[in-house]
């Protein structure tokens, strides 16, 4: 009887961990994708500004002939 009741537990606690961990993956999931999406959105004019000075650049320096 008394072994019984500890398997029980044990079961329960496995289940229980089970999930928290699958809970807790879906939370970082979700946090990974809303600072990927934020990320791509702020990035796009960082690389739009730092080509414009690269093709300034270009274009100044004379050709050696």
């Amino acid at each position: 009887m008394f072994s019984s009741i500890i398997v029980v537990w044990l079961v329960l606690l496995v289940l229980a961990l089970t999930v928290v961990a699958f809970v807790t993956r879906m939370i970082e999931k979700y946090k990974l994708a809303c600072r990927l999406s934020k990320s791509l959105q702020g990035a796009t004019p960082i690389v739009q500004r730092s080509q414009a000075p690269i093709l300034k650049h270009q274009q100044v320096q004379p050709t050696h002939r």
